[in-house]
């Protein structure tokens, strides 16, 4: 026969359903609090990527005007979501954006175009949104130099677009 400690010690092996019961609660809890701010944080990590892609496209394109003598223009297809060249030569590969994003301008004929200088025209301001609208990021191309520069748009862009309520950081 066993010692009576021995059996003891065997009946507390293991959870209770109680306990097992308030660690699901727990991390239900957790959980609902922590997703949202996920699915927030990769929103906004898609949309700084389709950002910097079409910031690097318009870069791409005035240096390649430049450096080729030539005038590069880029369209910028709102509905499909891509920006692209008929130039050969001005931009290496044409930007698709992601479809959890969107992108806006107010430039004449949503093109951008770069003399053998790299100066443009037209002000143009750019944003690009995630599809709740709640982070915008934009960039404003200067009439007559080409210069670039971006931020946060603080406007509505889904009215007409304001080079002014892009913030710079």
């Amino acid at each position: 026969m066993l010692p009576s400690n021995v059996r003891n010690a065997n009946a507390n092996l293991g959870f209770s359903l109680i306990e097992l019961s308030l660690t699901v609660v727990v991390i239900t809890a957790l959980a609902a609090i922590t997703i949202p701010n996920f699915i927030q944080m990769y929103e906004r990590f898609q949309a700084n990527s389709a950002f910097d892609q079409v910031r690097g496209a318009i870069k791409e394109a005035q240096l390649q005007a430049i450096r080729r003598s030539t005038t590069c223009t880029l369209t910028i297809d709102e509905a499909n979501k891509k920006v692209t060249t008929t130039n050969s030569g001005c931009l290496i590969n044409p930007v698709k954006l992601p479809s959890s994003t969107s992108i806006t301008t107010n430039g004449s004929g949503k093109t951008v175009s770069f003399d053998f200088q790299g100066n443009t025209g037209i002000l143009q301001t750019i944003v690009v949104s995630n599809n709740s609208k709640n982070y915008n990021k934009c960039l404003v191309i200067s009439n007559g130099i080409g210069m670039i520069r971006w931020g946060n748009y603080t406007g509505d862009p889904n009215s007409t677009l304001d080079g002014n309520s892009c913030n710079s950081k």
